[in-house]
């Protein structure tokens, strides 16, 4: 028999050696494809991250700092106060992200000498304003917006930054505690590149201070002047993602003369604004129903620079060419705001102007939608806020698909489309809506739906 050859005994001890080889498993695979498993786990099922965690050191030594870079989101300043002492303080140089609602102060907490005169003075952040300079009450407000800056101190590295909204059942604090919170917020963060500021009545002169500001989402009522705000935001060079949320402000258990005359007042040119503001990438703008009288009888054909801009709504007024200079950057426009009828071909126009723009993302009422032969190429997301009282369901529903699959073409990239109903009765809709799925489905579109209220997206 003869006997193998070099060659083939090397091979054959190759291949054993190769059966023996235990499969990769988590442990084997490169760090960087360990770190991307963690990020996207955490968002999805932080359950099973934290039992992850429970695996053995190296997975816990990998894993934990991930826990750490999702947003936290703190309930007032006693939620972060019990959180910190709890924490291993090695991780807090990973928080990135905060949302922290900022609760006026318990008169009950304060000890001392000034908690003493603060419960015999008996003011609070309803009478605060009627109270005089240097009352206990402002003091007591800045000693805890000093604890709260020492509190922050422990997370150096935070570069978003949410404050949330009060509501009706938050001890909402006082305008000079806002005040003192926005100082705050101008020397604890000035290296932010995101900011939402959801509280209607802090003041914003803390933005001059955040030069590295790519992206900011605040409320449609700030007790700063509206040319202070302009110019505040006109300010930051890296700008270049906006959100406006022009709500009517919420006064409830604001008890105070100064925050009714900043509610009807203090309120920006928005249009102004933007068409001032470097060119901007993203626009999302959320605005109240302006309606005109009926009888307003405006010629639609006149040019937009004879028109009275005080008698325009807000909205028509970023279309009508506060957009203009933002054309070419914007990649995503969310626009929100209704508008009286008079003016809806007017938003049309504007709309379809952007059939050359960079468009990927577009979102806006379906009353002001001009059809799919006028979207931009380049768009690869449509949103669409439907109301069944200004366009009945079957014939928005007819002419979406009919102009979908005549401009098909056009639009190539566009693969999703988002339509939010507001109809009376969701089910009785549900076999309609089940074949347009299916007949978009035929022009490579996925068509999906959500119910709206008919008010606020959000």
């Amino acid at each position: 028999m003869p006997k193998p050859s070099k060659a083939s005994a090397a091979l054959s001890a190759k291949s054993t050696k190769a059966a023996k080889k235990p499969p990769p498993h988590l442990l084997t695979i490169p760090l960087e494809l360990r770190e991307h498993i963690y990020t996207e786990l955490l968002p999805e099922d932080a359950s099973a991250l934290f039992q992850l965690l429970l695996t053995n050191r190296q997975l816990f030594r990998e894993a934990k700092p991930f826990t750490f870079k999702q947003p936290l989101a703190f309930d007032g300043q006693s939620e972060l106060y019990a959180w910190l002492p709890r924490v291993d303080r090695r991780f807090l140089r990973y928080v990135t992200d905060v949302q922290f609602k900022l609760h006026d102060i318990d008169p009950e907490k304060i000890v001392g000498a000034l908690g003493k005169r603060l419960r015999h003075a008996n003011i609070t952040a309803a009478n605060s304003a009627h109270a005089p300079v240097g009352n206990p009450y402002d003091e007591a407000c800045d000693l805890e917006i000093e604890r709260l800056g020492s509190a922050f101190s422990y997370l150096p590295n935070v570069k978003h930054f949410t404050v949330l909204p009060s509501t009706d059942a938050d001890p909402r604090p006082s305008y000079h505690m806002l005040v003192a919170f926005s100082g705050l917020l101008s020397s604890g963060f000035p290296q932010l590149l995101t900011l939402a500021n959801h509280e209607e009545f802090m003041p914003v002169r803390f933005l001059s201070s955040l030069q590295n500001l790519r992206r900011l989402c605040f409320a449609g009522i700030s007790t700063s002047p509206p040319a202070e705000v302009t110019a505040l935001v006109r300010s930051l060079p890296n700008l270049v993602e906006l959100e406006i949320n022009r709500l009517d402000a919420d006064t409830s258990g604001r008890q105070s003369d100064r925050y009714s005359r900043i509610a009807t007042s203090y309120q920006c040119n928005y249009a102004e604004l933007i068409r001032g503001l470097p060119r901007l990438e993203s626009l999302a703008f959320y605005g109240e129903s302006c309606n005109q009288d009926e009888d307003d009888d405006e010629d639609e054909d006149d040019d937009d620079d004879e028109d009275d801009v005080a008698e325009i709504p807000e909205a028509t007024r970023i279309f009508m060419g506060a957009l203009d200079g933002h054309r070419s950057p914007l990649q995503k426009l969310h626009i929100f705001a209704s508008v009286d009828s008079s003016y809806e071909s007017r938003v049309q126009k504007k709309i379809a102007t952007f059939k050359t723009s960079n468009l990927v993302h577009m979102e806006t009422f379906h009353s002001h939608f001009p059809g799919f032969d006028f979207l931009p190429p380049s768009l690869r997301t449509l949103v669409l806020w439907s109301s069944e009282r200004d366009v009945p369901f079957e014939s928005a529903m007819k002419l979406l698909m009919s102009t979908a699959k005549q401009h098909r073409a056009s639009v190539p990239y566009l693969g999703n489309i988002l339509i939010n109903l507001d109809v009376e009765d969701w089910d009785e809709v549900g076999s309609a809506r089940g074949w347009l799925c299916q007949r978009m489905e035929t022009l490579g579109i996925r068509l999906s739906w959500k119910y709206w209220d008919g008010f606020h997206p959000k």
